[in-house]
């Protein structure tokens, strides 16, 4: 129902009757319709973490190759996400841009991935991949936007599975020649 009217839009009948429940019955689960968006958000924030604990559990970055396959990995989970919610992520934006709550919660997401990719981009650093005067927390900013207008970018249908190949070198090339060691 938050997909189709907006969080703000639907009521708790409304909740109810799309799920063939009592109001009552409602309440035996969810004090309000904030508690049971809050529990959707968990459950995808859940998913999200795990996705980033498996992208997490990879060996140091030594090599480009490894590069590429983590930024196909996090292209691919953003896919796994669209796929698995495809209305969810529309709305929560949408109702994001609505309510200060929201939000915030969207926003602690992108600074939970930022973290991420600055631990791996010091990682690089560390190893000699990437060059040792750039800043990982700036980098993680640059990659957190691009990987933002990654998924804006799958949710618009202007990057499908199929494109996917041509648009992941064009990130690695661009990745490449921000980081590329002067050797």
């Amino acid at each position: 129902m938050f997909v189709a009217k907006g969080y703000h839009e639907t009521s708790i009948t409304d909740i109810a009757t799309a799920a063939n429940l009592s109001r009552g019955t409602f309440y035996l689960h969810f004090q309000s319709k904030r508690e049971l968006l809050d529990a959707v958000f968990d459950y995808m924030a859940a998913n999200a973490a795990a996705r980033l604990t498996r992208l997490t559990a990879t060996q140091p970055l030594e090599s480009m190759s490894q590069v590429s396959d983590l930024v196909a990995d996090m292209i691919d989970s953003s896919f796994g996400v669209h796929e698995e919610f495809p209305d969810g992520i529309r709305a929560l934006l949408r109702d994001g841009l609505l309510d200060e709550q929201i939000a915030q919660r969207i926003f602690g997401m992108g600074d939970v991935f930022e973290a991420f990719v600055a631990m791996r981009v010091s990682e690089a650093i560390t190893t000699g991949l990437v060059r040792s005067d750039l800043d990982p927390e700036f980098m993680a900013q640059v990659i957190g936007s691009m990987a933002g207008g990654t998924v804006l970018r799958i949710l618009r249908g202007r990057l499908t599975r199929q494109s996917r190949d041509d648009y992941l070198k064009s990130l690695i090339d661009f990745f490449s020649l921000l980081t590329r060691t002067t050797s």
